[in-house]
């Protein structure tokens, strides 16, 4: 448990108060708007109206005494340099304060800000990455290079156990946890078996997550390209449009031609006098292939 001073009760501080008060810290709210401190009285400790820019004032709260203090302010930028570098010289010993745009951060750095909290483009960011992903469900960034994500399990994945796949391995990353019906199992192993209708916690460095998403979303794609495939020609055999032919088909990745190896085997079989061959690379690369062939 820790005590905490937190200035600025606007929404975003609005909400800081209510998620300390579920977990159980002390917490003094500081606003000069007398309806935000009245708001926030449920869910804090103590409460005070009054300007935080005033070192009076701010000297009467024994900053020092707290062990985090946090610059929620985000409607005056201005004020909220002034209320971070009063803290710092009053002896706080962690200033945590809120930025909307780089520049804000260097100069709340340079004036006594410990730790910079980006609450729009964090947002932004987690809501970019979730809902641009059909398989990702969450996301929390741990810094620039490490995250975690919840994401769904691969079809040919379910049965089979961790050590099988050998998924840390081939993706480099960690499977931390299973949930299943909102119930977290945390107790992975090697011989942990993947089951329909749960996701994956997954850490890892944010690079590796982009050949494992593509290997979730190549189930999906692959039979897609599939069944156009099988559409396309049945519809030319039927108006003797095409005869026995070659078909080329070029991926950006190999994991995808791994992922639906199968459903390639069987588009095979279907089709016995189609030669398929398959190539991967960049774009540039896949047409001059395919141009070098024809």
């Amino acid at each position: 448990m820790k005590s905490i001073l937190l200035i600025g009760l606007g929404r975003f501080g609005r909400h800081i108060a209510m998620k300390l008060d579920e977990l159980h810290h002390h917490v003094m709210a500081v606003d000069k708007e007398d309806t935000r401190v009245d708001a926030v009285l449920p869910f804090v400790t103590n409460a005070q109206i009054g300007d935080a820019t005033n070192e009076d004032f701010l000297s009467s709260l024994g900053v020092g005494n707290f062990d985090v203090c946090i610059v929620a302010i985000g409607d005056n930028f201005q004020n909220s340099l002034e209320v971070t570098s009063l803290l710092k010289e009053l002896g706080a010993k962690m200033v945590v304060s809120r930025a909307a745009r780089d520049v804000h951060a260097k100069f709340l750095l340079r004036n006594g800000a410990d730790e910079i909290v980006y609450p729009e483009r964090q947002l932004a960011d987690w809501v970019a990455i979730r809902y641009s992903a059909d398989h990702i469900f969450d996301y929390i960034e741990l810094d620039e290079e490490h995250a975690i994500f919840e994401i769904s399990i691969p079809g040919e994945w379910i049965g089979k156990t961790i050590g099988q796949l050998d998924i840390r391995k081939k993706y480099n990353v960690n499977i931390m946890a299973l949930k299943t019906n909102d119930i977290m199992n945390l107790k992975i192993s090697s011989d942990t078996q993947l089951l329909k209708d749960s996701t994956m916690l997954v850490l890892g460095e944010t690079k590796h997550f982009v050949l494992l998403i593509v290997v979730l979303a190549a189930f999906i794609y692959g039979y897609f390209l599939m069944e156009k495939l099988d559409k396309f020609l049945k519809e030319n055999q039927s108006q003797k449009l095409i005869s026995d032919s070659k078909l080329r088909i070029g991926f950006e990745t190999p994991a995808i031609i791994d992922s639906i190896a199968d459903l390639l085997e069987q588009f095979s079989s279907e089709y016995p006098n189609y030669e398929l061959n398959l190539f991967y690379g960049s774009v540039s690369e896949i047409i001059n292939l395919i141009l070098a062939l024809s």
